[in-house]
């Protein structure tokens, strides 16, 4: 399935006019309400659940008002002393999209797909993240495997992968 024209998107249009930061925040609220039902499972290192929670729940906070660094701190805090939870791997990659570190992001992204091959939402961010580092061709395959496999379920956000991949700038 080939979605637009041979021309791939032009980073720089799309990088303020079309990159919102929506589903990045979306995620971190997620990640709040998942975490409180999942994340006991992975404590194993003497942190209670209330305690990852607060801490997970806080930089996301954080996160949300901009502070990106605190953010990070404090998911490193949590995955150190919990364990490896992708729950708070994925909002440690997410704080690192927002502040703009593109790299580590992309690094923690791909730590969560050797985990979880098939997460709709680490697909769809690692396709992102890829975006905003001209790495085209690649974030264009994540983001056609996103749109083949999760298209109709997750119609929001295949709508705007939609017009990153149509961009005609």
């Amino acid at each position: 399935m080939q979605y637009g024209g041979s021309r791939a998107p032009d980073v720089r249009s799309a990088t303020t006019d079309k990159m919102q930061k929506g589903p990045i925040i979306a995620t971190l609220s997620i990640l709040v309400l998942i975490t409180t039902v999942v994340v006991a499972a992975w404590n194993s290192n003497g942190m209670t659940h209330s305690e990852i929670e607060a801490m997970t729940g806080l930089a996301c906070m954080y996160c949300n008002e901009g502070d990106y660094d605190r953010a990070i701190q404090l998911y490193h805090e949590v995955m150190k002393k919990s364990g490896n939870s992708p729950f708070v791997r994925i909002g440690l990659a997410a704080a690192f999209f927002e502040k703009g570190n593109f790299e580590k992001a992309e690094k923690q992204y791909r730590i969560l797909l050797e985990t979880d091959k098939n997460s709709p939402i680490v697909i769809y961010n690692l396709g992102q993240t890829l975006y905003r580092q001209g790495r085209l061709k690649e974030a264009r395959r994540y983001f056609t495997r996103f749109l083949e496999e999760y298209g109709d379920l997750l119609s929001g956000l295949a709508e705007k992968v939609h017009a990153l991949m149509n961009d005609p700038s």
